[in-house]
């Protein structure tokens, strides 16, 4: 221990007598004047500037040296300094004292000031003057400088930056400290080997080591800025921008704006706030190769960004884990980049490592080209997982070329996306364009994974709920893999597909997947637009869609056309409603092919009641498009089939059907469509135009083909009436109906009454041919019975030929014509009648009640027309011959006054019948009859009995209710009492002779209460007398030309109904 402490006092005595023994040496050897000059000359050698130093003063104490007050360093010709320092000092060494010489190995410079310019090129001339002082070693005969070391402290440096574009960026280092040593001797070996073992291509040289602290203002904001390190130099003089650079940094408080006001239109960013706290490891040179690493804190970053971000970023905390490469484009790079030094520019980030609270990422990317107008920008993005709120605040919106896509991400609100990579490579001009801009969609792929990922509804679309896959974009090709998840009530799994989101073949999709899909909300869908145009149009007659159906559909579509879908869909316990048909349970498969929708035995409830149901729709996008239809019931309500079918009734009405039908034809228009099938009916209601009731009860088969409709044996009731109809209904032939009718009962009136005037499309156009078989029937009162009868219908014009009908013991022969217009009612009809009791006659003429019996022979051609009966009198046409026989004529008003006027009572020797009682009973009634517009006109009506004989010309007005006729009256019964007795013996009878009594009368006025006048016998046309069976010549006409003067007269007077004579 002692011999320890012997040693350190004599080393430390001996350090003593050296110091001693150079302060001595410096004393002696310093010159002060010749030092100042010595160090002007080697300042402005190798600075170019003009130096100016003050009072020089020696240093002797901590350090040893010279120092001058009051430095400035100024261009040559200008009177403002350029750098001015409080002190510099220059320090000497003190090996070199001992050998008598005066070495000055450093220099300091106290609070210095000055102004240093980057100028366009990226030199700074100043910095590149201060560091080629005399690092290297010079000598003179008295002073030797040996600098290794400058020192700046307290300086204070104004820095104007016209390098980047624009206008000059500027800032003030404060309190600005700076250590720059030469490195040498072991120190320089042992840094070189270094390098070697690290780094093959950095360069040899000299090197300087440097050690900077200061304080970085600008715009009211200060930073603080550490670093240490070394540069070299591989050639002298020395310029900073041929410099290798081996440096760590620190950075404390750097505003935010600083970077984004260097970065310019560089940076994608519109501005940016906050503060930056870091350690950067910085090694190479800026015109080779220059590589960062470090970690970068941020306090409170907000960002807008609208080329990157959809919205300003709100500010946050965070840190970034940095290493960047950075090196220039050699010749022959990039076409159109500015050079600088015949090089362009690239940095390159192989790590950015970012995290904040809501964002969490890893990155790597180059930035080529940045001393050009428009660089390239690659970038290479991962991310573990990130909340779908921070991916649609950071999600760039412009690269999203189609509206949907950006309205989908606008409606995600829940879950995690994971981004395995996401790569963009562009120039920053392309990244404020939407990806669908040439050039940019080759250079954007994306990798990620949904984790329970959920969206809102919009525009139509439902909520999506979990959902789960892998989405990758490469060149423009959107590529789905595994997508599952909920999309409104409706499961969604195994996705798989391509979608050519832009470039070339924009639009393009192909997909493939499966899923159990709500059939409510798939229709809603559907009415929406939201699918396929030819989804849309083949569901269009679906009304209402519920239940449940599992999917497994692929999907493809080429660019600007329509989706094509192929695939399958299986229903079980489905509900649908189609044109107002409800279809329930339904169960089965429905295929489905671009060309074809096809569904095969799938089984349903159709209004309650089971079909079987085969389907196929082809072409069924195209305005071609063809559909095939056949349904199969053992029992299906007959209302559901008669809605179908013939649109009329209810889903209600009642019976049964059972049987298949086929419907085909084209998908965009009702013309050309085939129905074919069998169908049996059981107590079926069917609504038939143009009846105003239904048919009821209707039983029997009906054959659809594709020319018509067969009814076979269909019974039921019609108007309420049973009846029987066999025939066919023609679809493309005229005429449409040819049927068999028959009923054992029909009253036609209440059938006509049954047609409905408004339904004039149907009946209006109705044409039919058929036979009409009639047990029994009536007519208003004319009843008939066994009535058959050819029918031609031809747009309301009822033919009826060939008829044969019994009524009352007698037949009718003959055709009609019934033309019903609207409100009236047309009849035309050529009768033969035989034995037709006289009031069933004048019932189906509409004459009212007769006081008549006997059986009507008839035969003519009559025709009439009116809205109603009266009107229908006034315009009957026609002609008619006319035979009654075996009848009684009962008390008639005319005749009872005629037979008053006889009093027959008293010609006759036998008992004459009583006309008021018994009436007159005939043998025949016999005339021709003319009418027109309703007026009966004949020229040969008699009346033949036992008791007399009557004949009659004239006319009988049916609408007014007149009569005009002239009559002649021939009583049969011998003469055996006194003429005298007769009361108009005088006046109306020119003769008796031979046992012949004649009586003629005029018979005008109401047909109820007529006025009947005696007429002169000469009056009588030779048919009278003919028909009478009296030679006129035996009718001798006494007295003289005054007495037939006077019974004319007096045949002018009326003769009223007198009291019969007394009996003689």
């Amino acid at each position: 221990m002692k011999k320890a402490l012997k040693l350190l006092v004599l080393v430390a005595a001996l350090f003593g007598l050296f110091l001693l023994v150079s302060f001595l040496a410096f004393y002696h050897l310093l010159s002060v004047g010749e030092f100042r000059r010595f160090l002007v000359s080697e300042i402005e050698e190798n600075t170019k500037f003009k130096v100016q130093l003050g009072e020089a003063k020696l240093e002797v104490g901590r350090i040893l040296g010279v120092g001058f007050h009051d430095l400035a360093l100024s261009e040559p010709g200008d009177a403002e300094p350029v750098i001015t320092a409080e002190r510099i000092t220059a320090r000497v060494a003190l090996m070199p004292l001992l050998r008598r010489k005066l070495v000055f190995y450093e220099i300091r410079l106290n609070q210095p000031a000055a102004q240093v310019v980057r100028d366009k090129d990226g030199k700074i001339p100043l910095l590149d003057r201060l560091l080629n002082l005399p690092f290297v070693k010079s000598a003179e005969r008295q002073f030797a400088l040996d600098l290794r070391t400058l020192k700046i402290t307290g300086a204070k440096i104004d820095f104007l930056d016209h390098f980047l574009e624009g206008a000059a960026r500027s800032m003030r280092l404060e309190n600005l400290d700076l250590e720059l040593a030469r490195l040498r001797g072991a120190a320089l070996r042992d840094f070189f080997q270094n390098l070697v073992r690290r780094k093959r291509d950095q360069p040899e040289g000299t090197a300087l080591e440097f050690e900077l602290k200061t304080a970085v203002a600008t715009e009211g904001k200060e930073a603080r800025l550490r670093a240490k390190g070394t540069m070299i130099f591989p050639s002298e003089p020395l310029e900073i921008d041929q410099a290798w650079w081996n440096a760590d940094a620190q950075m404390t408080d750097l505003p935010a704006p600083l970077v984004r006001s260097y970065a310019g239109s560089r940076l994608p960013v519109d501005s940016l706030s906050g503060t930056f706290d870091g350690r950067l490891r910085l090694e190479g040179n800026p015109k080779r190769r220059l590589q960062a690493k470090g970690e970068i804190s941020f306090k409170q970053l907000a960002i807008d960004a609208p080329g990157l971000f959809s919205a300003p970023l709100d500010a946050g905390d965070g840190r970034i884990d940095l290493d960047v490469s950075w090196q220039p484009r050699l010749p022959g790079g990039l076409p159109g980049d500015r050079q600088t030094g015949g090089q362009a520019q690239q940095w390159e980030l192989p790590r950015f490592n970012f995290r904040s609270k809501d964002l969490q990422f890893a990155l790597t990317g180059a930035l080529q080209a940045t001393d050009s107008e428009d660089p390239r920008l690659q970038l290479i993005v991962t991310a573990p997982s990130l909340s779908v709120a921070a991916v649609k605040k950071y999600l760039p919106p412009k690269w999203i070329a189609a509206a949907h896509a950006e309205n989908f991400v606008a409606a995600l609100q829940d879950g995690n996306v994971k981004f395995n990579r996401a790569e963009v490579s562009a120039r920053l001009s392309a990244l404020r364009e939407p990806t669908a801009k040439a050039g940019f969609a080759e250079g954007v792929s994306l990798d990620v994974e949904f984790k329970s990922v959920a969206a809102g509804a919009a525009d139509g679309y439902l909520p999506l709920r979990g959902l789960q896959g892998r989405v990758i974009l490469e060149k423009g090709l959107l590529s789905f893999k595994g997508l599952t998840g909920d999309y409104g009530q409706s499961r969604l799994s195994n996705i798989d597909g391509n979608y050519h989101w832009y470039g070339a073949g924009q639009g393009a999709l192909q997909l493939r997947g499966r899923g159990d899909l709500d059939l409510a909300e798939l229709r809603e869908q559907v009415q929406q637009g939201l699918l396929p145009a030819s989804v849309t149009k083949a569901a269009a007659a679906v009304q209402e869609m519920e239940g449940r159906g599992s999917v497994d559909l692929a999907v493809n579509r080429e660019a600007e056309s329509a989706p094509q879908i192929e695939g399958r869909i299986s229903l079980d316990g489905a509900r649908f409603k189609v044109h107002d048909f409800p279809l329930t349970e339904v169960r089965g498969e429905i295929a489905l092919t671009p060309a074809e929708i096809k569904a095969e035995k799938v089984r349903a409830l159709l209004s309650g009641s089971p079909v079987q149901i085969q389907m196929a729709l082809k072409d069924y996008a195209d305005d071609n498009g063809t559909f095939d239809l056949t349904v199969e019931s053992a029992g299906v309500r007959a209302g559901v089939v008669t809605r179908w079918l013939l649109s009329s009734g209810s889903l209600q009405d009642p019976g049964m059907v059972r049987g298949s039908v086929r419907y085909r034809g084209a998908l965009g228009t009702t013309e050309g469509r085939r129905l074919t099938g069998k169908l049996d009916l059981a107590d079926v209601q069917i609504a038939v135009r143009p009846l105003l009731q239904p048919l009821r009860d209707l039983n029997g088969r009906i054959s659809i083909d594709e020319a018509g409709i067969d009814f076979q044996n269909l019974k039921g009731l019609l108007v309420g009436f049973p009846a029987g109809l066999n025939g066919r209904w023609r679809f493309a032939q005229k005429p449409q109906l040819l049927f068999e009718f028959a009923a054992p009962n029909l009253d036609v009136n209440h059938f006509y009454s049954q047609l409905n005037p408004e339904a004039t499309d149907f009946y209006a156009n109705l044409q039919a041919v058929g036979k009409i078989t009639l047990g029994q029937g009536r007519i208003r009162a004319f009843q008939f019975s066994d009535l058959k009868a050819d029918v031609v219908i031809d747009r309301k014009v009822w033919r009826l030929g060939n008829i044969v009908a019994r009524s009352a013991g007698g037949s009718l022969q003959g055709s009609a014509i019934f033309t019903d217009q609207p409100g009236i009612l047309g009849i035309s009809v050529e009768p033969k009648i035989r034995g037709v009791p006289v009031q069933g006659v004048l019932d189906w003429f509409e004459a009212g009640k007769a006081e008549m019996t006997g059986k009507v022979d008839l035969t003519g051609k009559l025709a009439w027309m009116g809205k109603d009966a009266a009107e229908r009198k006034r315009s009957v046409e026609g002609s008619f011959n006319l035979r009654i026989e075996d009848g009684t004529i009962g008390r008639m008003r005319v005749l009872v006054q005629l037979l008053n006027l006889l009093d027959l009572s008293r010609w006759f020797t036998l008992q004459a019948p009583d006309p008021g009682k018994q009436g007159i009973r005939f043998r025949t009634v016999t005339g021709d009859f003319k009418v027109t517009q309703g007026v009966y006109a004949t020229e040969n009506l008699v009346v033949d009995s036992d008791d007399l004989r009557m004949t009659g010309q004239g006319k009988i007005d049916l609408p007014k209710d007149e009569i005009d006729f002239i009559v002649a009256v021939r009583p049969f019964a011998g003469i055996d009492t006194v003429i005298g007795y007769i009361p108009l013996i005088g006046r109306s009878i020119a003769a008796i002779k031979n046992s012949f009594l004649v009586a003629s009368f005029n018979i005008r006025g109401s047909i109820e209460d007529p006025t009947i006048t005696p007429a002169p016998l000469g009056t009588l046309s030779e048919w009278f007398w003919g028909v009478l069976g009296i030679p006129k010549n035996i009718i001798g006409f006494g007295g003289e030309g005054k007495n037939e003067a006077a019974l004319q007269e007096q045949s002018k007077e009326p003769v009223k109904e007198s009291a019969p004579a007394p009996n003689p």
